[in-house]
């Protein structure tokens, strides 16, 4: 009644309440005792909810106070008076979901766990609101699991508590060492009246659970006091929480944090000076805050005066003055600053520089008798005077004021308990690590109770000091290169992080595993290799591969678990052991990389109650499981009933046990989602053609799926040069991988009139591969032929099959002869193997794929630089990281224009060098002549999807030539009727086009063949924004998270929709995310202009502008047809902009 009379609910309740004279309700100031006054089956059929109970009156808030039965029921119920409140109907349901119920299910819960684990609750004390009596805390299920879960996340020695609310349940996880690890699965309601509990303990608004929120509370456990840091923000499900844990009363000198004696002295004389800055550098979570702290500590003798800025104080110091940065009172980090200069300071700590404004307020007042803390994010102790520089600080500043740099990051400590002497070979992960980093690892982690199975417990420090002198002063001045100035600094004693993280190891306080997945390569702007020279390019930024399956070992015979860890490192399998059933779970839910877990189901071991818990988890319970029986026993039916999913008898023989292990692991291989069956019409039939599906790995250790998939797309690309036949583009036919159909099925569904499928088998150097060709109308085969050759001899081995393959298509489907295939691309068979490898790599289309197919290609270039296919690899590896966002454009494609040319060097016909080569020119040069090498690779290769895709995504439709784009998308969509990439375009093309109807139908197409692909998501949200469909929007972006992970772009479209629907307040703070963000990684400006645009910010937006200007953003190519920028274009300067890229 209320939208259709044009009056909101929260009017028509205030008008009622008015005209009863009533008081509009507080449900955020509900008595927990009141609650119990009346039943929950009154409170549901009459919608009221009791409020306070004082003086034998019950107020009660109702949605109609005229309601007799409703106030007779309610009286009757409780004994009292009732006074009536009013509410709107939706509120009164929202409490209503969360107040009640829940105590059942929490109650239930709460009996599941141990119950010794329920009493030591008891430990939990906290201040209260005057409201909450002790016996409410006492027999509150919800409030005792509340507490439950703070307990054991301080006892696990968390630092941070996630309440996550998850599609039907939720979810608590514990961030313990900087590594999340479930916790407990809880029901959603549940885990609604958790988050409004600690609310509650917050002094947070309850009722309202439709913005962010944040609060402190104290609580002790075991004596111990703690600060609990509290945030609540809304997404779709419902609220997530994380609470911060703090513990006050530890103390911390720079001793305690664990920094290594040799460099105590280094660092204690930079806190000892008078004055400038001094900046403690790293990513979030890497110790930045500890640090300063620590130094703090020492510092606060009683007689200096320290005052410190910082959003949010962490910890109250005795002895120093701390301020906290207010947004509602406009204190911010610069305000703040300019005060307390007035305050004299000895000492100021600043808890981040964000701006300009905060960094040249800080340099002056380090010039001018005060020492300056602060922290900054970036990678290394050099990147910190880029940095500087970036927001505006002149050089020659930065040299005067700068003191030094402490850059750091935190590694996993070995658990003490279970750490493992290395005595005898290394397996094959930990050899590559040690061939990498130039080191033996002393000790491996194992995992016990008291680590929680991670086999670490506790984090130490891994940092490199920079203490600024006068040489160093010069080549800041003069503008020197970071690797200059890194090789002074070494030289003025300077060492590594990458150098102490290998002396971690060696000392045996840490793991190779675990340095590496710190630092990686590349992490510090430097090689991890032998030398601490620095990293060549964005190659060493790459990760490292892939691991292989990871099987735990569940066995009390030790001489078992011995025996099935040889057999499977002797395959290439990763092996963990556990001797109980108890230190097992505790690996299984504290990791999420287990593949496959073996359990010994010995009398007395308690394998079934490990089975039971493993298939009751909704974390372990789609993990595949073999159980070890007794070869005399008869529990193999029952066993297979119960969840297990294959049995191999003891004592174990290896072959059986290794051929049932494979069989596991592929019966569990996820599927690639099936395709639907409207797309079978895309394809024209009655042209000739031909698909090629992955061939599959039929080699003893399954590790051939590169040479399989390399081989299927040498072949795809080999056919697809015989004139007169369309072949199905590899993405389209790769979507059928592990998919159990008939092959006339998936023919018909790509639209094609043969399919080629097949198998590898490789053993030593010999390959045995079988193809077999299907014509899709009848299924007769066309083809049957088996190879057996050396390895050295695989590119004969294409050549002869695609020769097979083309005669027989010849017969069946052209009616003429093919022309011969090219000459052999490379004489090298390991670079062929390289190049395969990265191939496989850059079809994952992930960050971290693309990192590794730069380093395969650069392998494969290492061993033959004549290999033209490698440099067109390489550069379409780079293209994709800079659109992407991984790299730097500036970083990535002139890395992407030197390799394409390299390619044409030696490959003037390479079509993917071409359209590589093209984009570039056209995405970061805006060289406008690009479209000669699109044209010039089309006629090279008029079958090449990308070709077509790129042509129109990347040239085109940048010039608003939508008719011509349109032509060649559609093309590109008949050549690859499966690809995400090429269907989300089409949408895009129609969003450029204004025609945001037909975009989001295009976009639901494609979320509705690919739910995986969250880009489709993204562009969707933005249709939905430019139709006013703003609440449909922000749901598409929660898609989009969620199957793309958060993403700079996934935010920036949130603050843009939110700025086109008014919620100003709301784009802004995401905006100042973007901005907090863009100091720790790359985001494009453009990102941060299109939120600025929305919110009528035109200034903001055109600085952005300039700035994605003059780093040649990607996105900027589109700026004249993108329509987030629709609000500027009346502008001058929008006009100036779009000729200076398009030119005219």
């Amino acid at each position: 009644m209320a939208s259709s009379c044009g009056v909101s609910e929260d009017g028509l309740a205030r008008h009622v309440a008015d005209a009863f004279r009533l008081a509009v309700a507080d449900l955020a100031a509900v008595q927990p005792s009141a609650l119990k006054l009346i039943p929950e089956k009154v409170v549901r059929q009459f919608q009221v909810v009791p409020l306070r109970d004082a003086h034998n009156v019950l107020t009660i808030a109702t949605a109609d106070p005229t309601d007799v039965a409703a106030e007779q029921a309610s009286g009757f119920a409780s004994g009292r008076r009732v006074a009536w409140e009013v509410a709107t109907p939706s509120q009164l349901r929202s409490v209503i979901a969360v107040r009640y119920a829940p105590d059942r299910l929490a109650e239930i819960v709460l009996n599941a766990l141990p119950s010794e684990l329920s009493e030591a609750v008891r430990v939990v004390q906290e201040v209260e609101p005057e409201s909450l009596t002790v016996r409410d805390l006492e027999q509150a299920p919800v409030v005792r699991l509340t507490n439950l879960i703070l307990h054991d996340g301080i006892q696990a020695g968390a630092s941070d508590i996630h309440i996550e609310p998850e599609l039907k349940d939720g979810v608590v996880r514990l961030r313990v060492d900087g590594v999340l690890r479930n916790y407990l699965q809880v029901p959603r309601s549940v885990l609604d009246r958790v988050v409004s509990r600690i609310k509650v303990m917050g002094k947070m608004d309850v009722s309202d659970r439709l913005r962010p929120h944040a609060g402190r509370a104290h609580i002790q456990v075991g004596g111990a006091d703690y600060d609990l840091r509290l945030s609540t923000v809304p997404t779709r499900q419902s609220e997530k929480c994380v609470v911060r844990v703090l513990e006050p009363g530890r103390a911390h000198t720079l001793s305690d944090v664990g920094v290594p004696d040799a460099e105590l002295g280094r660092l204690r004389q930079l806190f000892a000076n008078r004055d400038g800055i001094l900046v403690v550098t790293g990513p979030t979570g890497s110790g930045k805050t500890t640090t300063l702290y620590a130094a703090l500590r020492e510092l606060a003798t009683g007689k200096i005066n320290i005052m410190t800025v910082e959003d949010p104080v962490e910890y109250e110091l005795a002895g120093i003055t701390q301020i906290q940065v207010t947004a509602r009172q406009e204190l911010t980090f610069a305000a703040a600053l300019r005060t307390i200069l007035r305050q004299d300071p000895d000492v100021i700590l600043v808890g981040e520089i964000r701006d300009l404004e905060t960094a040249e307020i800080a340099v002056q007042a380090s010039m001018t008798g005060h020492l300056v803390l602060t922290t900054l994010h970036t990678n290394d102790a050099v990147g910190v005077l880029a940095r500087l520089s970036g927001l505006g600080v002149s050089r020659a500043n930065v040299a005067s004021s700068l003191r030094g740099v402490v850059a750091q990051r935190l590694v996993r400590r070995l658990c003490t308990h279970c750490s493992e002497r290395i005595a005898g070979q290394l397996t094959p992960e930990e050899q590559q690590l040690a061939d990498r980093y130039a080191i033996v690892p002393p000790a491996r982690a194992a995992g016990c109770e008291h680590c929680g199975g991670t086999g670490y417990k506790g984090r130490i420090p891994i940092l490199e000091i920079l203490v600024n002198t006068p040489a160093i002063e010069e080549l800041i001045v003069t503008g020197q290169s970071a690797l200059t100035i890194r090789r002074h600094a070494e030289q003025a004693g300077m060492t590594s992080m990458i150098r102490w993280g290998r002396t971690r190891v060696e000392n045996g306080e840490t793991t190779l595993e675990e340095l590496d997945r710190i630092m990686g390569i590349g992490g510090t702007g430097e090689s991890a290799a032998v030398t601490d020279k620095p990293a060549a390019g964005p190659a060493a930024e790459g990760r490292t591969a892939r691991p292989r399956p990871h099987v735990l070992c569940v066995c009390g015979d030790q001489a078992v678990r011995e025996q099935v860890r040889r057999l499977l490192e002797r395959d290439g399998y990763r092996v963990s052991e556990a001797g109980d059933v108890g230190v097992a779970w505790q690996r299984l839910s504290g990791s999420g990389d287990f593949s496959l877990v073996v359990i010994d189901f010995a009398e007395g071991f308690n394998g079934r109650n490990l089975l039971v818990r493993l298939k009751s988890s909704p974390a372990t319970a789609g993990l595949p499981v073999i159980g070890l029986i007794p070869a005399n026993g008869h529990l193999e039916a029952n066993l297979m009933e119960e969840g297990v999913d294959d049995c191999v008898h003891k004592p174990v023989e290896a072959g059986a046990f290794l051929a049932r292990l494979r069989a596991c692991l592929r019966r569990r291989r996820p599927d690639s989602g099936e395709a639907g069956a409207e797309l079978t019409t895309l394809l024209e039939t009655s042209e000739p053609s031909v698909a090629v599906l992955p061939f599959a790995d039929l080699s003893p250790g399954q590790d051939q799926g590169y040479l399989c998939d390399g081989l299927a797309e040498e072949l795809t690309h080999a056919l697809a040069q015989m004139g007169g036949l369309r072949v199905a583009a590899r993405t389209s036919s790769f979507r059928f991988r592990s998919v159990k159909s008939d092959v006339r099925d998936i023919g018909k569904q790509l639209g094609v009139s043969a399919v080629l499928e097949g198998s590898v088998q490789k053993s030593g150097t010999r390959l045995r591969i079988s193809a077999h060709l299907v014509n899709v109308d009848d299924g007769c085969e066309l083809m049957s032929e088996r190879y057996e050759r050396d390895l050295t001899e695989v590119f004969a081995l294409e050549d002869e099959i695609t020769r097979h393959v083309s005669e027989r298509l010849r017969v069946v489907l052209l009616g003429f002869p093919p022309p011969s295939r090219a000459t052999t691309p490379t004489g090298d068979v390991d670079a062929h193997d390289l190049y395969l490898k990265g191939r496989h790599a850059w079809n994952r289309r992930t960050e971290e794929g693309l990192r590794r197919s730069v380093e395969y290609f650069q392998q494969a270039i290492a061993r033959d630089p004549a290999y033209a296919a490698a440099h067109a690899g390489l550069a379409d590896a780079y293209v994709a990281l800079a659109i992407y966002g991984a790299l730097m454009p500036g970083q990535a494609m002139p890395l992407a224009l030197a390799a394409a040319d390299r390619a044409l060097a030696l490959d003037a016909k390479s079509a993917e060098a071409l359209v590589a080569r093209s984009s570039v020119r056209a995405m970061y040069l805006w060289d406008w002549n690009a479209e000669d090498g699109f044209l010039q690779a089309l006629e090279l290769e008029p079958h090449n999807p990308t070709a077509h895709h790129w042509y129109a995504a990347n040239y085109l439709m940048p010039l608003g030539r939508f008719a011509d784009a349109r032509c060649q998308m559609e093309r590109a969509a008949t050549l690859d009727p499966l690809s995400s990439p090429i269907r989300t375009t089409l949408g895009v093309l129609c969003y450029f086009e204004r025609k945001y109807e037909d975009g989001v139908t295009e976009q639901r197409h494609t979320i509705e063949t690919d739910r995986t692909f969250g880009i489709a998501n993204y562009f969707l949200a933005l249709a939905y924004t430019e139709l006013g469909r703003f609440d449909e929007a922000v749901e598409a972006l929660r898609q989009a998270n969620e199957r793309s992970g958060e993403t700079p772009e996934i935010e920036s479209a949130l603050g843009y929709t939110l700025g086109r629907a008014g919620q100003t307040e709301r784009a802004r703070d995401v905006l100042a995310g973007l901005t907090r963000l863009a100091g720790e990684r790359y985001v494009s400006p453009v990102l941060l202009a299109q939120v600025a645009a929305a919110i009528g910010d035109p200034d903001h937006a055109f600085r952005y502008l300039h700035e994605a200007f003059d780093v040649r953003a990607t996105e900027l190519v589109w700026l004249a047809v993108r329509p987030t920028f629709d609000s500027l274009r009346a502008d001058p300067r929008f006009g100036e902009l779009r000729s200076r890229i398009l030119g005219g």
